[in-house]
């Protein structure tokens, strides 16, 4: 038998996180995607963020894990060159 759900109950409230500066929350998504820079893999990895931070160590990971590239300031900097606004097109 279901129970119905007493008449004055509300769903609880869902925190917001407070761990992001201004100027992240504001800043918007960024993203990457594999292909863009086509390759011998044909990957079609696309990776997005909320902070250009968070995105770069998921790319560098990809790209030390998949693409079989060294981590190097070189690859973080080129990384980061191709990041874009938005989210991904499907």
């Amino acid at each position: 038998m279901l129970r119905s759900r007493p008449p004055h109950w509300e769903p609880p409230e869902v925190p917001v996180p407070t761990n992001h500066s201004r100027q992240e929350a504001t800043m918007g998504r960024k993203f990457i995607d594999c292909r863009d820079y086509p390759s011998q893999m044909h990957c079609t990895v696309a990776l997005s963020a909320d902070t250009e931070e968070e995105l770069l160590e998921a790319a560098v990971q990809h790209a030390v894990q998949v693409h079989e590239h060294q981590d190097t300031p070189e690859l973080r900097s080129q990384l980061k060159a191709c990041f874009k606004d938005g989210s991904p097109p499907s």
